[in-house]
């Protein structure tokens, strides 16, 4: 297929068509929405209008908005309503791939246990994820060094040697390619020391889910 196959990449999209996904679909469903709640939804969705769509349907699941009105229906939706509803759907959304991630590959011999400060072991694979959680990025590079620092303040337990890390990291780059995927859900960059969070789903994971 050589020379038959063109490759070209898709912008993410900006917060503004973003805007116009919830503005065009509440129109049409007869819903006034506040503007600083339908923007605040456009900047969490890491210019994904997959994931904007999913925030638009979970406020009309929880309204009850099923079809079109004949009337405008005002709905409030307070930031705790929100972040709630963030929350709720990125149970649904990342938590396999974080999972996956966690436990790392099958290892013929038992990992060594760490504690964390918040009374959980785990070992360096779940240090190393749930060090990215506590950056919470967006879709963006990572330095190799901030996510040391991430693991020195989540850890109650010695720092794992460079090595071991990025051997890690490594690892987690294998694992998280989607068989739907051109590049690694995470993507560790040798040659920069930069993890690349590539997936807007998985991003927002990160930012918004709990107890992980």
């Amino acid at each position: 297929m050589t020379g038959r196959i063109e490759h070209f990449d898709i912008p993410i999209w900006n917060v503004h068509e973003l805007v116009s996904i919830a503005q065009r679909g509440f129109e049409y469903l007869k819903i006034s929405i506040s503007d600083c709640i339908i923007e605040e939804m456009a900047t969490q969705a890491f210019g994904s209008p997959h994931l904007m769509q999913e925030f638009c349907k979970g406020i009309c699941r929880k309204n009850g908005i099923e079809v079109s009105s004949t009337i405008l229906k005002e709905i409030f939706v307070s930031q705790k309503q929100l972040n709630d509803l963030f929350t709720e759907i990125a149970a649904e959304t990342g938590r396999p791939m974080f999972e996956r991630l966690s436990r790392g590959p099958r290892s013929r011999t038992d990992r060594k246990e760490r504690r964390l400060k918040n009374g959980t072991n785990t070992d360096i694979y779940g240090v190393v994820m749930q060090a990215l959680q506590h950056i919470k990025p967006g879709i963006s590079s990572i330095n190799y060094e901030d996510l040391r620092t991430a693991m020195r303040e989540i850890l109650d337990d010695t720092l794992p040697q460079i090595n071991e890390t990025t051997r890690v990291l490594e690892q987690i780059t294998k694992i998280s390619y989607d068989d739907s995927a051109s590049t690694p859900v995470v993507d560790w960059n040798k040659d920069d020391s930069t993890i690349n969070i590539t997936d807007p789903f998985f991003a927002f994971y990160l930012r918004w889910a709990k107890n992980i």
